[in-house]
């Protein structure tokens, strides 16, 4: 865990406009958790890839794009490796 808090990541804060936005989303995809949704609009929201083992979550959302099984994904290697 102290390794994960040193990453110093950027907090999105939780604005109006983005809650809409899980809930539109959640309007246009049906029998899909606050939970998911919340993490998928993120990813949306800062060009980022939402990264889930939950394999009918990816069937149900993968047309709005950003989204990523686990086992299907690989991490970027950094340059010079």
């Amino acid at each position: 865990m102290e390794s994960l808090l040193g990453c110093e990541f950027p907090e999105e804060p939780l604005h109006h406009d983005y809650c809409l936005a899980v809930l539109r989303f959640m309007h246009d995809v049906k029998h899909v958790s606050f939970y998911d949704v919340s993490y998928h609009v993120l990813a949306l929201r800062v060009n980022g890839l939402y990264i889930t083992a939950d394999r009918e979550y990816v069937r149900i959302a993968r047309s709005k794009g950003s989204i990523a099984l686990l086992s299907e994904w690989s991490p970027p290697v950094p340059p010079g490796h």
